[in-house]
């Protein structure tokens, strides 16, 4: 079976580091399913308390910064690792009864039958898991949905309601008419570009809506979650976790392959439409690469199913087999060669901000030479004036008077008061 072997092969990505290093060998015994649950739940809490204790004994002042930087990390790991803790997590619960017919069934859990679940060892490890699973399944989603939603201002400012993948097909002006472009486009994606852009009203370009969502996330790591999708779609993470959680975890609560079947089945065609609809990431390839992931998530139930309704023959399976094991290939390889590209789009919007940054920074060294001239200027003109003033009052008897009552007829010719602008757009038209 080519798919089971390159599954095999490949199992590692499940990241249950427990089976992956040889606990075995290192303890001298195998590990029961309570053990096992111990390890993969309490060790990921306890290295991330373990490294905010070191930063903040090492640098107390800078504690704040780090614990952000840490905290992303930390979250950035657990999406990876989720799915197999809440496995592990949701495994402690099922039991399978042996001898029902009889007066007096035993039972023992279903992954591991060293524990008997009639025991307190069994009751600790359903308390234990219970907790685990508000810690993890619960509260690792739960907590980086409040984080994103507490900065929703900066994801997703009020001017940009405007879908950013379909801001190629707009053109978007500061005075915040957005008109149709003369890109080619089908008919359907014109309707969609007209239909944002009569909800909205745009400030700012796309572009700039980008940067200033890059510029917060340097400041707020957490915010990085969110780059990658359209600003309406910040939260999309979020889903995409529980996404992953249903289909891992939940399935496990189940007692027989035709509901497990039924419900992964049903999860992957509602999400692989909320996909398609959605369209939330920002990269259209990126969107089109998930869209096929969705679907070889689906192909891969209903090839399950072929299997157990042992509807094809053995050169049937081994062809589909095959192909579902160069379909992941091909994806691998295309994960490899996106994820350079999107390196590279990282680096160039890093030197554009470092480029910004210089800008900003001769613009202010600008007007600080600007300023201390004109400070200058004042007070030359204040001492020049002085003077002047003092030679009109010494030089004859009522001069100073008819200078103040011509100023005062010059002033009621010209009723309109003299105002100085707000603001200027440099220092020519100051001048």
């Amino acid at each position: 079976d080519p798919l089971g072997g390159f599954l095999e092969a490949i199992s590692f990505v499940a990241l249950d580091f427990v089976h992956i290093l040889p606990s075995a060998c290192a303890l001298g015994k195998s590990l029961n399913h309570f053990e096992h649950l111990l390890v993969v739940t309490a060790t990921p809490i306890a290295l991330y308390a373990l490294i905010l204790l070191g930063s903040w004994i090492f640098n107390m002042r800078k504690f704040k910064g780090r614990f952000k930087v840490i905290s992303f990390n930390f979250l950035n790991i657990m999406i990876f690792l989720l799915p197999s803790i809440s496995k592990t997590i949701c495994q402690s619960f099922r039991c399978t009864i042996y001898d029902d017919n009889s007066d007096a069934p035993f039972s023992y859990l279903s992954v591991d039958l060293s524990v008997d679940c009639g025991t307190a060892l069994y009751e600790t490890q359903v308390l234990y898991a219970s907790l685990m699973m508000i810690v993890y399944t619960l509260g690792v989603p739960l907590v980086l949905g409040m984080w994103l939603y507490k900065f929703r201002h900066k994801l997703n400012p009020q001017d940009a309601v405007v879908s950013v993948s379909s801001a190629s097909a707009l053109e978007l002006d500061i005075s915040g008419g957005p008109g149709v472009s003369s890109t080619v486009m089908s008919d359907e994606s014109q309707m969609r570009s007209l239909s944002y852009a009569k909800k909205a009203s745009l400030t700012k370009p796309q572009t700039q809506i980008l940067a200033d969502r890059w510029e917060a996330s340097r400041e707020e790591p957490i915010l990085r979650f969110a780059l990658v999708y359209e600003p309406h779609y910040y939260a999309y993470e979020v889903y995409a976790m529980i996404r992953r959680l249903l289909l891992t975890s939940l399935p496990l609560v189940f007692d027989t392959l035709a509901s497990t079947t039924i419900f992964v089945l049903s999860i992957a065609i509602v999400t692989l439409v909320t996909e398609r609809e959605l369209r939330p990431y920002l990269n259209p390839f990126l969107s089109a690469f998930t869209y096929v992931l969705h679907w070889q998530v689906l192909l891969f139930v209903l090839f399950m199913l072929l299997l157990d309704a042992k509807m094809t023959s053995s050169l049937q399976r081994f062809v589909i087999s095959l192909a579902l094991v160069v379909a992941n290939l091909s994806i691998i390889l295309i994960v490899f060669v996106e994820t350079e590209t999107m390196r590279r789009e990282r680096e160039r919007a890093a030197m554009w901000i470092v480029q910004k940054d210089k800008t900003i920074s001769e613009r202010e060294r600008q007007l600080k030479v600007l300023k201390t001239q004109l400070l200058k200027d004042k007070a030359e003109d204040r001492s020049k004036f002085s003077t002047a003033w003092a030679h009109l009052a010494s030089a004859e008897d009522g001069a100073e008077t008819r200078m103040l009552q011509g100023a005062r007829t010059l002033a009621q010719r010209f009723s309109i008061t003299p105002r100085q602008l707000s603001e200027v757009a440099n220092v020519d038209e100051l001048m």
